[in-house]
This record gives structure tokens, sequence and C-alpha cells, in this order.
């Protein structure tokens, strides 16, 4: 062989070698201050296309099965009836309609960094082999967070933390969660809901009200609807109905506590996981630094979303821009200090970015077989 072929080669060799340790880059390791607590619910049920019915009845069997596996992968942890301990990580089984629920200790970004391969092999790994996976959308993946170490009792903070979140409802109609039942956005709701939130939110801003005020009159003047009425099921419908407030992308009841996102798809593992804390936690970094409040972005998108119903599952249409969707999560991910690329992974396939460490690589390559 040449040395001049033998030569490119080996430089070929070197910068796909190169192109593929920047892919496989340890995405987890970027430095998390000021870390505030989040809990989990990681939900796992039976097949995408099983009815609501045949999954309860399934998954409370298949609970057994779980705890006996994580048993045998694990016999180094205590292992009760619907208690794993790893120690100082503890997580808490219960099944909910259709669904297996873990609940854990509340955790820190860098916490859970340190155990999650762990949890990933007892948890996750192990409900697989029983036949129990996360589903597409039921269950959800609803995160808590601690108000006291996220927030500090800084009442402009939580403020401005709501009004984010209603501010990009793109991300809970697409690329991160899409459950119009469990988790409405605010700009899914009525045009009146959000003219009530418009106008509690002045109270807030021109010292009329104080923050315990302002999130009760949430509770009681825009969350007095949801998106469905209920209506449209049956076994679920009288809680859903008494329950209203709860079901919003934004939960409130337990504040001054937690306050808890419920948009969130169910998570496919633990690092899907730590992602959503993670650009969570750089959000609310991202927050901290703006002092002032931050306006108000009135969106209506409830004309948009559209559902049927079959045996209590709900399948929604959505004729909100694939581009829109997409460029208000770039935005929320990037103003935050974050990467796109590192969290293309978490978005549905049709909203899947082709990675810009990719084509800067694919492009490399292409020019040194061109020459």
């Amino acid at each position: 062989m040449k040395p001049i072929v033998s030569n490119l080669i080996i430089f070929i060799l070197l910068t796909v070698s190169s192109c593929s340790s920047f892919q496989s880059r340890d995405i987890a390791s970027s430095p998390v201050s000021e870390e505030g607590l989040f809990g989990p619910e990681w939900t796992f049920t039976i097949r995408n296309d099983t009815d609501l019915y045949e999954m309860a009845h399934v998954v409370r069997l298949l609970h057994s099965s779980l705890m006996s596996k994580i048993r045998e992968r694990c016999p180094e942890c205590e292992v009760s009836n619907n208690k794993i301990n790893l120690g100082n990580y503890v997580l808490t089984t219960e099944t909910d309609p259709g669904v297996i629920e873990v609940n854990t200790t509340p955790v820190t970004v860098s916490k859970l960094f340190s155990v999650m391969d762990k949890v990933q092999t007892i948890l996750f790994e192990s409900a697989a082999e029983v036949g129990l996976f996360p589903h597409d959308r039921i269950g959800g993946g609803h995160i808590h967070l601690d108000v006291e170490s996220h927030f500090k009792n800084d009442p402009v903070l939580i403020r401005n933390f709501i009004v984010d979140m209603f501010n990009h409802p793109e991300l809970f109609l697409g690329t991160l969660g899409f459950d119009p039942l469990n988790a409405p956005p605010l700009a899914i709701l009525s045009k009146e809901q959000i003219d009530t939130f418009e106008n509690i939110l002045a109270n807030f801003d021109n010292n009329e009200i104080d923050i315990d005020t302002f999130i009760g009159n949430i509770k009681n003047d825009v969350y007095n609807k949801s998106f469905m009425s209920g209506d449209d099921f049956t076994g679920s419908r009288d809680y859903y109905l008494r329950s209203l407030n709860k079901f919003q992308l934004v939960n409130l009841n337990n504040f001054p506590t937690t306050i808890e996102i419920r948009g969130f798809g169910p998570q496919k593992s633990v690092k899907h996981f730590f992602m959503q804390i993670k650009l969570l936690s750089a959000r609310i970094r991202f927050l901290k630094k703006n002092k002032s409040k931050i306006p108000f972005q009135k969106k209506y998108y409830g004309e948009h979303i559209g559902y049927t119903v079959n045996k209590d599952i709900h399948k929604y249409t959505n004729t909100i821009p694939d581009e829109a969707i997409l460029d208000a999560t770039k935005s929320y991910i990037v103003e935050a200090g974050e990467s796109v690329d590192d969290y293309n992974f978490l978005f549905p396939e049709k909203f899947r970015l082709k990675s810009s460490a990719l084509n800067s690589c694919s492009d490399l390559l292409k020019t040194i077989i061109a020459n």
C-alpha cells in the first residue's frame, strides 16, 4: 500500500473515532449549581395497544413478578412488598390504574447521576424482563419540584417559573410530552381562563396580592375547568371532575411544599428522567439571572387540539405546525445554556434533529474523500 493512501486511511479512521467520541461524550457530567430536589413518578405498563381494563388487571399480577425479579438482580438490596432500599436511596412501588408507579427519595441531579446505572439495571431492566415497559403516554412522567430547595421562597422566582411554563406550551404539545387529559397547558384551556390568569398575574405584579393568593387564585379561578369535560369517559369521570385543579400542566395543589409538572411523557429510562430534571435545573438557573418579572406570552392553541375516546383510552390530534413546536423547544433549551443535541433523543422521531455534531463530522469526511 502506498504511504499516502495508508496515511489517508489512518487519518479517516482517527476522524471517525473522534466524531464517535464526541457523540458519546458524557452529557450527564456537566456541572449543576444550587441543586434542588426532584421527585419522579416512573410508570410501567404492558403493551401500548392493550385497553385500559386489561392493563389494570395484568399490571397488578405483574407487580409481584417485578419485585421477585428485583430481588434476583440485587440480592444485597432490601426489598419488601413495595420498597427497594439501595442504602441512601429508596424506591417505592404502587399500582395505579393500568400502571405500576415508582416514586423515590427526593433527589438532586448529581445524586441521581451517582445511582443512575444501578437504578436502570435494578428497576427498568427488571421491569422489561417481566413484560413491563413505560407506555408512550399512559401513566405520565410527572416530576415534583421541592419549592424550598429550588426557589428559596423567592416569590418572583416562583412567579417566573410558572409563567415560563405557561409561555412554552409547545414542550408539552409534542416534544417532551402530549397528554391534554392529564396535563393541559394553559394555552389549550379556554380563552376565558387564559384572560383570568392574565388578570391574576397583573394583580400580583402590581403588588395587590402575595404569592400565596396568586397561587390560590390560579387553582380556584383558572383551574376550575380542564381541557376536557369528563363526559367522554366513564371509569374515572367522577374523580376527574372532582380534581380539575390537579389535572393541569402545572399542578399547584401541594404548594408551598412542591410544584408538580405533569406534562412530561413516561420516562423510557433513568437517563431520560435525568436529562429532564437537568433541563429544569438549567432553566431555573436561567430564571434566577433575571431579577425582573418576565412577561407573559399569551398563546391560544385550543382549536388545534382534538381527541377521540375508546374504552377510556384517549387519542389526540394536533394541527400546530411541527416547526412552531420545535422552534419553541429549541429556544427553551438554548436560553437555559444547554445544547439541543443533548436532548434530541427525548423527542419523538418526527421532531428529532440531525445532530449538528454528526453533520460536522459527515461534512469533514466528505471533504477528505473528495480531495
